[in-house]
């Protein structure tokens, strides 16, 4: 039990009155540590407490502190206690508690002096050589910083906060003169003040290289067997000797073509549109896609971005296939309990047959236990089928499992939204360009003319161009719909025209 004299309330974690209930509070609380960090109230409870011989009920706070109980300032004035820090006791009505004070180890400060006369120049910033008074350890891990606002003041002279090592007494400090003119450091003149630190080595995440992940790539069930064959230098195999592998699996074989082995790691090769530009992205193994996600968005350098800009760091070193997905789910926090599209439930729901008990369900009624795992199971099979045959059904009207060959002319689909115009009325399409390059199955490099920029594009906004013939006006290939597209155009262009000029021409 800790007292606490900076704390206006009484505070308790929720584990000490976990078979108690909590009950809700219309006040407004608001718990502020001494960094600044706010910790949410889940609820009151109206408690007993022990204190010596002494026993009363004390209305305190639940939430998620680091001590188990911290008496505050209200315990003091509702039950008159007395604080006495000199004899370091507590005076309740008929006793005295003794109280134990941690004992705070004061750190060395030494001050930190310019080991000789140097001159900055005006709005510029140095490294300057630097000694410590009574300076008895050497090699030392030390905190550097202003000594006194002096120096500011009077010289416009900043000095900036270091984390350094001291070695044989003598360290490097960096200051900067904010004057539009010299300023003089004289030697021994005090500029910083240090402060010893130590090191600690905290136990995080197991650290992996280059052989670590090039064994996990071949440990990898949809990975490995495509790494070793890049090592051996093997062909592709036929379709028909992996089509019975999982999907993901086919993915990379459909990736064979953009696929390169360097220092033993399978990578995907990226070009820029020119291919002048290659990069390569090395092949992640799916139980290290967690940790990269955590890395690169919830970690120290993450920064929470959205999801593109998240996206756009993985990819700057890393792929997998599904790599979009798993950054948006990564990014809603909210995923597992919110209702999926195709499935009509929550993935929660799904899983554990009931819904997630959230933070809020905490403070108030434990909601009724249901066992409708086997029902729940049952509609989301039933719901998946519909959905998987109607988008099956829709993507095959347009699929084109063919590809395309180097020097093919294709469409090129290219959304665009005109502010004003219906998207109906607007050209999507756009072309003719000819393949380039065919990077792998279903990515294709193209250019509209041989002064035009290439693009590198997937075989999905792609369509076959047919050449219109000289006589018959335009026609279109039987795997677009394009040309049909333009043709109704046309005709209702045509149809607009009779009616409002050749009809009343007619007539008269």
């Amino acid at each position: 039990m800790i007292l606490d004299t900076g704390s206006s309330h009484t505070i308790v974690k929720p584990n000490i009155v976990a078979h108690c209930r909590i009950q809700n509070t219309d006040e407004n609380y608001q718990l502020e540590t001494a960094n600044g960090e706010v910790i949410p109230v889940k609820g009151i409870h109206l408690a007993e407490i022990r204190l010596g011989n002494s026993t009363f009920r004390q209305k305190v706070l639940v939430a998620d502190i680091t001590d188990d109980v911290l008496l505050g300032l209200n315990v003091m004035a509702e039950q008159n206690f007395i604080l006495d820090l000199p004899q370091r006791v507590l005076k309740t009505n008929n006793e005295e508690i003794i109280l134990n004070f941690p004992k705070i180890r004061a750190l060395p400060i030494r001050t930190v002096k310019a080991s000789e006369d140097v001159e900055i120049p005006p709005q510029s910033e140095v490294v300057l050589q630097a000694i410590c008074d009574d300076s008895t350890e050497e090699d030392e891990t030390v905190i550097v910083e202003p000594k006194s606002e002096n120096l500011l003041h009077h010289k416009g002279i900043l000095t900036g906060r270091t984390l350094t090592v001291r070695k044989n007494n003598q360290m490097f400090v960096r200051i900067m003169n904010l004057k539009d003119y010299p300023q003089q450091i004289s030697k021994g003149e005090p500029i910083d003040t240090e402060f010893k630190c130590s090191r600690t080595k905290l136990d995080g995440p197991e650290e992996w290289g280059t052989d670590t992940l090039a064994r996990e790539q071949q440990e990898d069930p949809d990975v490995g067997d495509i790494a070793q064959w890049k090592i051996e230098g093997k062909e592709r195999p036929a379709w028909q000797e992996i089509s019975n592998r999982s999907p993901t699996f086919k993915g990379y074989w459909a990736l064979w073509d953009s696929l390169a082995i360097e220092n033993n790691l399978l990578k995907r090769v990226w070009e820029s549109p020119d291919g002048k530009e290659r990069n390569y992205q090395t092949i992640l193994p799916r139980k290290r896609v967690p940790e990269v996600l955590q890395a690169v968005h919830s970690g120290v350098g993450g920064g929470h971005f959205g999801i593109n800009k998240t996206l756009d760091k993985v990819r700057e070193r890393f792929y997998w296939l599904g790599s979009r997905s798993d950054v948006e789910e990564w990014c809603r926090r909210s995923y597992r309990s919110a209702v999926h599209e195709s499935t009509g439930k929550t993935p929660a729901s799904v899983v554990f047959g009931a819904e997630l008990r959230l933070p809020i369900d905490l403070i108030s009624d434990r909601p009724k236990k249901e066992n409708r795992l086997k029902v729940t199971h049952g509609e989301v099979r039933q719901k998946m089928r519909i959905e998987s045959d109607r988008m099956k059904t829709r993507y095959d009207l347009r699929a084109n499992t063919g590809g395309f060959q180097v020097g093919e002319k294709v469409w090129l689909y290219n959304l665009k939204r005109t502010k004003g115009k219906s998207p109906k009325l607007q050209k999507s399409w756009e072309g003719p360009y000819t393949v380039v390059t065919r990077l792998n199955d279903v990515v294709y490099r193209i250019q509209k003319n041989p002064q035009a920029k290439m693009k590198i594009v997937h075989i999905d906004r792609l369509t076959p161009y047919q050449e219109p013939h000289p006589n018959e006006g335009v026609t279109w290939s039987g795997r677009s719909i394009l040309g049909r597209r333009q043709c109704y155009r046309e005709a209702s262009y045509l149809c607009v025209f009779y009616v409002l000029v050749a009809f009343p021409f007619y007539i008269c």
